[in-house]
């Protein structure tokens, strides 16, 4: 009787193990599906939960796509899993069409499928490993691999354009990502929530980037950048640890010097490296421009050093710099943007140019550690009640030019502070070239140089409006406005009045 209990018992534990060893193994299918709307009769439903690698070719459309959902572990109307277990699935020479039932529905909206893409949600919250896309598809739809976790690698081919938002958002198992040379935008949150995205390679059209494409992207290391990018993303991978930016020979746009990317000619500053070890960054006198967010959330950095020639200095650029404690807003820079300062409780003081003309929302909010702002406009500038929230304007001590105290005491937000103070303001240092004397004159200025001495004259927009070998006095006739006359490394503003 005892012997037969044992017999038993492994017998079951044997067809148990068999059972286990058979839904290991991987069940590979080659399927040609002639008329869009029949896979579901090619595979029966005993079977379609088995199948772990997929290789479809012919026509697909809404009615496939759903029966492929199920494979791969989603239904069509539900938020539950299937047992599914479809892992891998390469549909490269099949062609999605228009037609056959829903493939998706959220809420009240069901969603079919369209010709050469794929659709939106299309594989949304599947168990799909790698996917290999169709050479047909010019269109990845909105949400279409949402929440695909088990997604580790995906190639988008040279005949997609078009990538919507949100496309790939979440795919938390989601390593390296290649995008091919028809794509020329990637739109906001498209590839949010990445957290085990490393590598990128950027396609030669890719010219945007939305806002937060690449968000929480924390392992995001290295971007290899296309050959013809023209310009460079507006949003710089925020919360990405990116240490190495590829940039071939053939790019025209693009240099990387020490880990940080400038446009060829130097002059415009695009990402410093989220979490860089050094405190002081000392940026050098060719760069004039600094682009949005350029250093998003750099918690290390502590003191910036900004060239006089830089004129423009994007928005969010020093957004969430916890630890920087100065910085010197250039003297040529007409517009503080939104969100530039937000977030940098450790610094202390500030000095805004007289040629700041305006003042963005939240430029200055959450500076909690500010005790001392200095206004060097005569004139208080009109700015949101918003622009330094969180600034302690009891203790805070804002200095303005002799004789506008009370026009201060008066404005809008300025005259919140209880501590205004009215001080000299001093002009700006001269060149110290010896040989070069610089004046104005009613619609120009005068340049004297004693030596053959190049010359360059910026407008506040960084456009250069003169450049010349001068020896001797040359006169150069100028519109009324402020300019940036640059000698060598060092460059004076001076007012055409």
């Amino acid at each position: 009787m005892k012997s037969k209990i044992i017999l038993k018992s492994l017998i079951i534990i044997s067809c148990l193990l068999l059972s286990l060893n058979m839904k290991a193994q991987d069940v590979a299918i080659t399927i040609h599906v002639e008329t869009a709307g029949t896979l579901p009769t090619l595979i029966a439903e005993s079977k379609k939960y088995q199948i772990t690698n997929l290789t479809l070719t012919g026509e697909l459309n809404g009615t496939d796509i759903r029966y492929i959902r199920e494979m791969a572990g989603r239904p069509f109307d539900s938020n539950k899993l299937t047992e599914g277990e479809l892992s891998l699935l390469d549909i490269s020479n099949a062609k999605i069409v228009k037609g056959g039932i829903s493939y998706y529905k959220l809420s009240y909206d069901s969603y079919f499928t369209s010709n050469n893409a794929i659709g939106h949600y299309a594989f949304a919250g599947t168990r799909l490993t790698k996917i290999i896309v169709p050479n047909s598809v010019n269109t990845i739809g909105e949400y279409a691999f949402n929440d695909c976790e088990n997604l580790i690698s995906i190639v988008i081919p040279d005949n997609i354009t078009n990538i919507g938002k949100y496309a790939f958002w979440s795919c938390a198992g989601l390593k390296d990502v290649i995008i091919g040379n028809g794509v020329a935008s990637i739109e906001y949150f498209t590839f949010a929530d990445c957290k085990g995205l490393t590598n990128l390679t950027l396609g030669d059209r890719v010219s945007y980037i939305g806002m937060y494409a690449f968000r929480a992207c924390r392992d995001l290391v290295k971007v290899t950048m296309g050959n013809g990018n023209r310009t460079f993303p507006n949003s710089v991978f925020p919360d990405s640890n990116i240490k190495e930016f590829i940039v071939s020979e053939e790019n025209t746009s693009f240099s990387v010097i020490d880990g940080v990317l400038f446009n060829k000619d130097k002059t415009t500053l695009f990402c410093y490296p989220k979490g860089k070890s050094d405190d002081v960054c000392i940026i050098p006198n060719s760069v004039t421009s600094i682009s949005v967010q350029a250093f998003y959330d750099c918690v290390n950095l502590k003191q910036i050093t900004i060239p006089n020639v830089v004129t423009s200095i994007g928005s969010q650029a020093f957004y969430g710099c916890t630890n920087l404690t100065s910085t010197v807003i250039p003297d040529n820079i007409t517009s503080i943007e939104s969100y530039t300062y937000f977030g940098c409780t450790s610094l202390t003081n500030i000095k805004i140019p007289n040629s700041v003309t305006s003042i963005g929302e939240y430029a200055f909010s959450g500076c909690t550690g500010l005790n001392e702002i200095h206004n060097n406009n005569p004139t208080p500038l009109i700015i949101n009640s918003n622009c330094f929230g969180g600034v302690d304007k009891k203790t805070c001590k804002l200095f303005v030019p002799k004789g506008s105290y009370n026009a201060y005491w008066l404005a809008y937000v300025w005259g919140d502070f209880e501590n205004i103070i009215e001080e000299n303001v001093t002009a700006n240092d001269n060149i110290s070239d010896k040989n070069i004397t610089i004046s104005n004159y009613p619609n120009g200025i005068s340049i004297n140089a004693e030596q053959t001495t190049t010359i360059y004259i910026f407008n506040l927009s960084g456009q250069k409006v003169y450049e010349a070998k001068i020896q001797g006095t040359e006169s150069i006739t100028l519109n009324k406005g402020i300019y940036i006359v640059r000698v060598g490394n060092e460059s004076q503003k001076i007012v055409v009045r």
